[in-house]
């Protein structure tokens, strides 16, 4: 929405991002007033997120704008010319939308089924997305200006789709085209820009798929004609506007789980050097992406705006972790084999020479099998740490019973036989109901990789190096621990991919 004040006049100068002629603006709801976008709304957008002190995508930083999303994007002959054809359509459109949501509370879905003016509704809800991609992106799709403008042309352009979603968010969003794409994977980038302010949400696609394949395509409206009535029945995927990022649409519990998870996995241990018990060289990972806050507006502060700075009510739940050096996670599985009790420990966010480590052991199940992994770990990188004269705080997310832990942090009890906890070391437990759920899904993470391991154990035995030469290292080399007193012996320890 580029624009600028003519100070000898007092007024709004800029470009329409319909019409594209150099005109005084006028200030274009979006979506229409009409529709109930003059509430109060909390506003943030991409661009946000490079502004300030630090990322953070836990709790994104918002503007309160007092009466709606908006901003001076159209001249006055377009502003009016498309509320008067098609913003009383919209609105109505818009106005079922907010009955069908209140009369489902958190509903996944909501049906519609009402007569609409299908053409009108997608003409206003183009125009939007003409302004929020500002006055040049007429230029790129010339014929949307003709579409617009024409209230009786018919028809959206080859490649362009328009979709529709219900949210009940009090978050609004507004995104230009851009990328999306999915690292690591063969997914198809996609491309494509959003508007959303409750009750509807709408995303347009350029040669592209949509982000999610549960919204509504409502691209079809476009081939009726203007003054064409037709029956509206179908459900409205709801979805959540809560991140900065177009097509994101999870939930803030959803967005905390997935930014813990990210932290936990960014404070990995990295030890590299020769295939050796000691590693001469060691490396603290910490993660990219902080907790500070950011700040940033949709626009130039005015009097009605005021930012969620002064004003904040949707602080993030404190994860007390950036007090370690690294967060390791250990857990163990367990089964007989040739009427032994054979146990893998895998550990991860712990690598050597990029090489992931378990502990293997025989002769103990349940949670002496448990406490002893865990043990070994604390012996393994205490021994890292003494040996190369560095120290560090170190948590470990392990499938130890809960009370046992924190009997083991108090020095109540040793983890295994009479090995106590050094104090640089925590068991850390869950605090609330997010942690919660990423701590299980890590160390199911980390079971499933155990069991894999062990499985392969069984069957093979894994290559070890011994002597400067790899062999197969089977059940029958690793060392018998008969009794709890016993969990003092020596064990076997070996890389895995």
């Amino acid at each position: 929405m580029a624009s600028r004040v003519d100070r000898n006049k007092g007024k709004m100068v800029g470009t329409c991002c319909i019409c594209g002629k150099e005109k005084e603006l006028t200030f274009e709801h979006l979506p229409s007033k009409a529709s109930g976008n003059v509430r109060r709304v909390k506003h943030s957008r991409p661009t946000d997120i490079f502004v300030g002190n630090g990322a953070n995508l836990c709790t994104p930083a918002f503007t309160i704008l007092q009466q709606g999303i908006g901003g001076p994007s159209l001249c006055k002959n377009c502003n009016n010319s498309t509320g008067r054809w098609y913003g009383t359509a919209y609105s109505e459109f818009a106005l079922r939308a907010t009955g069908a949501l209140k009369e489902k509370n958190d509903a996944v879905s909501v049906d519609l089924s009402h007569n609409i003016y299908p053409l009108r509704v997608i003409k206003q809800v183009v125009s939007f997305f003409m302004s929020a991609n500002g006055p040049g992106f007429h230029s790129v799709k010339p014929e949307l200006k003709e579409f617009v403008l024409d209230r009786d042309a018919r028809g959206l352009p080859d490649g362009i789709h328009v979709y529709v979603y219900a949210t009940t968010s009090e978050r609004s969003r507004l995104c230009a085209f851009a990328v999306s794409i999915k690292a690591l994977t063969n997914e198809p980038q996609k491309f494509f820009s959003e508007v959303a302010s409750a009750p509807l949400g709408f995303v347009m696609t350029m040669d592209s798929a949509p982000p999610c394949d549960d919204l509504y395509d409502m691209t079809h409206f476009a081939q009726f004609d203007y003054n064409q009535q037709a029956d509206f029945s179908s459900r409205l995927p709801v979805k959540s506007i809560y991140s900065y990022f177009a097509g994101d649409y999870r939930t803030r519990e959803q967005i905390e789980v997935d930014f813990l998870i990210g932290k936990i996995r960014g404070n990995y241990l990295k030890l590299e050097g020769p295939h050796s018990p000691k590693p001469p060289a060691l490396q603290f990972r910490i993660p990219f992406l902080d907790s500070g806050r950011i700040t940033g507006l949709f626009r130039p502060h005015d009097p009605r705006e005021q930012n969620n700075a002064d004003n904040d009510t949707e602080r993030a739940r404190e994860h007390d972790f950036d007090k370690y050096d690294c967060i390791l996670i250990v857990c163990s599985a367990t089964e007989e084999v040739s009427n032994e009790q054979l146990t893998v420990s895998h550990v991860s966010n712990l690598t050597v020479n990029s090489e992931p480590i378990s502990f293997c052991f025989r002769g103990v199940s349940g949670e002496s099998a448990r406490r002893h992994g865990c043990r070994k770990l604390v012996e393994y990188v205490s021994r890292i740490f003494e040996d190369q004269n560095v120290t560090g705080r170190v948590a470990i997310i392990s499938d130890i019973e809960s009370e046992t832990q924190k009997k083991v942090n108090n020095g109540q009890v040793p983890i295994s036989g009479e090995f106590v906890l050094p104090q640089y070391f925590e068991l850390v437990s869950p605090k609330n109901a997010i942690e919660m759920e990423v701590f299980d899904k890590l160390k199911l993470e980390c079971l499933e990789r155990a069991s894999n391991i062990l499985s392969e154990f069984r069957g093979a035995g894994f290559p070890q190096l011994i002597n400067e030469q790899f062999r197969l290292m089977t059940i029958q080399d690793l060392p018998i621990l008969r009794s709890e007193a016993s969990l003092d012996t020596n064990m076997g320890t070996t890389g895995t991919s």
